[in-house]
């Protein structure tokens, strides 16, 4: 199965207007992405409870899927809002793209373009993504952006660059709270392959009917080159059909896999007997046949057949409220394989005295016996099926009882043995996955096992430290200040909050508790590379040495650079400092290596190279960030984390984590503190970790993919996190 890996840009809400995008929790087996938008009073609350819901959906089919946008289309509607989205489901290789006055864009190898768009009314399309695919899940009012990613996808630029692009442009508008765009991306897993193919069948939804029609399949390529535009029209949708290029990539990925549809639209088979009827109907039919000729000659002692069949029923009657043990259900088959002979033994032969008067009495009792049998055979198939459906019923039970008591015992110990009890957890999840994959959809079995795998769910999410938040809080805005200013770097100095532009060379203080913030200039021809605290003021690493500018708390127009170490071999093209006490470490790819400068009364020392020993595959030009709390701190670009102690590397493996980290990563810590905090982005997530390697929690949330940097409170309790002009604070 392709791994998915979704980046988000949304707008800033407004009281009538909203977006978010939301995705499954990470245990989900099938992928679900939606890019929503809401308009109207209240927007904000019904959006979060529109999120909460789709979020909280355990999606398994396609049909589901289509549900799960039909109930968020009326859930908007009652509550008297207009909702804007676009949704994907991805389960393997196999996808459905849906929209609702939204859009979806795809780029695939040289081709872009958009492939499904509507208005007022719900489409959807199926079929499979390829591996290099890019898609965009758009609202209707940020489709605007699209012509500017196609530009930069023809231009060469990746997904990360452009939604790097986007955001600053987006909440640069007076008015984004209806825009989201979610970048799909999807990343190879061994022993998966891929088939290119995307899209196959439409399905139209409008809003007062809610019937899915089937679209007929799409004309191929060749023949859309040589069609009129009119039949171009018909085929592809009218927002494609204006522009060749997106025309025929629309078309193209629709009849790669016309004919390879996901087989979850067809109905499940009911599952088979457990045991054969064929006696039982064969009787029966004998029976009934017998019966005909018995009541054709109008027997005078007509009424024997009755006592044995009233017998029956209500042996039948008895049985009906549970399931048949072995012993009833054969005296019953016993009962209806003996009915032909007795029935035989009835009918009249030549010495038969025939019953010639009162024949309405006859009637009556013709009509009377043919009725109690067919009562009596109807009953006997419908509690055979029930005693085969709780027997069928009783089984799963037992199978799955003893994989929830693990469950359960793993939720017991969570609190002492946290480690321990998410592997037995894991453990017993994973064994429902396999027993459930035994069963046929649709079965008694496979929905206890679904039931039961869905409780189990419920108490691993609540072990696992692991946290899906459905929005992330806002802690500040800081266009509240400036207008155009995008942060890139950010600082904590006790209570006080630092965010630095570096292309603007413009540096922003925040008091916490009072959220009182000023802007200053910092009065430097040099670039600014990065940044850090040092004798409670700004420090900064340029391209022409290093320098302070003095700590200010009232709005500045400029501030004064001060050089506090001059351009050298050692801080020459420098990427990354930091301090530890009376220390600045700087790191030089370079060099390669981690230069040192002790600072006392004569102010900074001379530098000295810090590492003693270079750490096996250790690439300088790979670092993504460093931290000092004592020991060294060096995240990769590789995902992984370095650990060294007075020059020397130290062994360091992160444990019981689910998911291991595999791209650029963001390491933070506290001196004196006890955790790691760890940005991935391409993950978009927050992972918190013993210094250790143990695993504690992890936060995910879509919009945390485009956080640029992050910064733990002293007490460890909070994690602020900066997205352009956007200030987060979550709670650990």
């Amino acid at each position: 199965m392709p791994k998915v890996r979704v980046t988000p840009i949304i707008g800033l809400p407004q009281f009538d207007g909203w977006s978010q995008v939301v995705e499954s929790p990470p245990h989900s087996s099938v992928k679900i992405v939606l890019s929503i938008a809401i308009e109207g009073t209240q927007a904000g609350n019904v959006g979060r409870d529109i999120a909460n819901f789709f979020s909280s959906q355990v999606i398994q089919t396609l049909e589901e899927f289509h549900e799960l946008l039909e109930e968020i289309i009326d859930q908007a509607a009652e509550n008297g809002v207009h909702t804007l989205f676009s949704a994907g489901y991805f389960s393997g290789e196999a996808c459905a793209y849906a929209t609702f006055n939204g859009a979806v864009l795809l780029k695939r190898d040289s081709k872009i373009g958009t492939i499904l768009s509507s208005g007022h009314q719900l489409k959807l399309i199926t079929g499979k993504v390829a591996l290099h695919d890019v898609v965009v899940f758009s609202t209707l009012s940020a489709a605007r952006f699209f012509t500017e990613i196609e530009l930069k996808f023809e231009q060469g630029y990746d997904a990360d660059t452009i939604v790097a692009s986007v955001v600053p442009g987006l909440h640069a508008e007076d008015n984004s709270s209806l825009s989201a765009l979610a970048f799909i991306t999807f990343e190879e897993e061994k022993n998966v392959g891929f088939r290119e193919s995307v899209v196959g069948h439409q399905y139209e939804h409008h809003q007062h009917d809610k019937s899915t029609r089937p679209v007929s399949q799409r004309t191929s390529v060749s023949a859309l080159e040589t069609s009129s535009e009119s039949e171009m029209s018909e085929d592809v949708d009218d927002s494609v059909a204006s522009d060749p290029v997106r025309s025929a990539l629309a078309v193209q990925i629709q009849e790669d896999v016309a004919h390879e549809l996901s087989s979850s639209l067809e109905e499940t088979e009911a599952p088979k007997s457990s045991f054969s009827f064929s006696d039982l109907v064969g009787s029966v039919t004998r029976a009934l046949s017998l019966v005909g000729r018995v009541l054709s000659g109008g027997l005078k002692k007509v009424q024997v057949l009755v006592p044995p069949i009233v017998r029956a029923f209500r042996s039948l009657r008895t049985g009906a409220g549970r399931a048949f043990s072995g012993e009833r259900r054969t005296s019953i088959i016993g009962f209806f394989k003996d009915l032909p002979d007795t029935l035989k033994s009835l009918i009249p032969s030549k010495d038969v005295y025939l019953e010639t008067s009162n024949t309405n009495r006859i009637k009556r009792a013709r009509a009377g016996i043919v009725v109690i049998t067919i009562i009596i055979c109807a009953a006997a198939v419908v509690l055979l099926v029930i005693s085969k459906r709780n027997s069928e019923r009783s089984l799963a039970e037992e199978n799955v009882r003893p994989l929830l008591e693990e469950v359960t015992s793993a939720q017991a110990m969570a609190q002492d043995q946290p480690l321990e009890a998410r592997n037995v957890a894991s453990e017993a999840l994973r064994k429902l996955e396999d027993l459930q994959s035994q069963h046929e959809e649709g079965s008694i079995s496979y929905q206890v096992i679904s039931d039961a795998y869905q409780e189990a769910s419920t108490i691993f999410t609540s072990i696992s430290g692991m946290d899906a938040l459905q929005e992330l809080p806002v802690f500040y805005d800081l266009r509240l200040v400036s207008s155009d200013f995008i942060a890139s770097k950010m600082l904590l100095n006790q209570e006080k909050l630092y965010f630095v532009d570096t292309e603007q060379k413009t540096i922003v203080s925040l008091e916490v508790g009072s959220k009182k913030a000023a802007k200053a200039s910092v009065s430097t021809e040099s670039l600014l590379v990065d940044t850090t605290i040092f004798e409670n003021a700004p420090l900064f690493l340029t391209t022409a040495g290093i320098g302070s500018v003095p700590d200010f708390s009232q709005e500045t127009e400029e501030i004064e650079y001060q050089e506090e170490i001059p351009e050298g071999d050692s801080n020459r093209n420098a990427r990354f400092i930091t301090s530890y006490e009376n220390y600045l470490y700087v790191v030089n790819p370079e060099k390669r290596n981690i230069y040192r400068y002790s600072y006392g009364n004569d102010g900074f020392s001379d530098p000295i190279g810090w590492m003693q020993e270079v750490s096996r595959g250790l690439d300088f030009a790979d670092v993504a960030s460093i931290s000092v709390d004592g020991d060294v701190w060096l995240g990769m670009n590789d995902g992984r984390i370095l650990k060294f102690t007075r020059g020397r590397s130290e062994d360091f493996a992160i444990k019981a984590i689910q998911q291991q980290f595999d791209s650029s990563v963001i390491v933070r810590s506290v001196t004196d503190g006890k955790y790691l905090f760890v940005l991935e982005p391409a993950r978009s997530r927050v992972v918190v970790l013993l210094k250790t390697g143990e695993f504690i929690k992890e936060i995910s949330n879509t919009s945390l993919g485009a956080v640029t940097d992050i910064i733990p409170s002293s007490d460890e309790l909070n994690v602020y996190a900066i997205s352009g002009s956007v200030v987060y604070r979550l709670d650990i």
